[in-house]
């Protein structure tokens, strides 16, 4: 496991890191119990820094983590065949950035730093394990995927 950021209290009197505390937080207040958290917690592997304008995730490589953005501003992009780039999302602390590579295994465009920034780093064996024993947390998960989807589709549609 990780060093974990400092904790804070919640409103219900938990301490919950700076990690925990930021997922999910203001999205259809959907919250984390207790163990949720924790086992969240327990199962990052790493806490790795960029600094800014840093190549994290390349387009098609193969990926055995899932990574989630503790601090800083991270964007996806894809560059057309002329050189030109397009941001096709912004990241924010608290969000998974490459979720949805936990089953595709690949990403199909990169992801880069804005600022400097933490990210958590998660092994897929080890989400593989927690969605199998945490069914509500394997629907939280599942639900911060769509999430991005659904931001997806209101950038395209805009």
């Amino acid at each position: 496991m990780a060093s974990v950021p400092a904790a804070n209290p919640t409103d219900d009197g938990d301490d919950v890191s700076l990690v925990t505390r930021r997922f999910l937080m203001g999205r259809a207040r959907n919250t984390l119990s207790r163990e949720e958290r924790q086992a969240i917690e327990d199962a990052m592997s790493a806490i790795r820094e960029f600094p800014a304008r840093s190549h994290i995730i390349g387009r098609g490589e193969r990926l055995e983590t899932s990574t989630y953005l503790i601090e800083g501003y991270v964007c996806r992009y894809m560059d057309d065949r002329d050189g030109h780039r397009q941001l096709v999302a912004v990241h924010v602390p608290g969000d998974f950035i490459d979720l949805h590579a936990f089953p595709m295994k690949r990403l199909d465009h990169d992801i880069g730093t804005l600022g400097p920034v933490k990210v958590g780093v998660y092994d897929h064996r080890v989400l593989t394990e927690l969605t199998e024993r945490m069914p509500h947390l394997t629907r939280k998960l599942w639900f911060s995927t769509l999430l991005d989807a659904a931001m997806h589709r209101e950038w395209i549609f805009r």
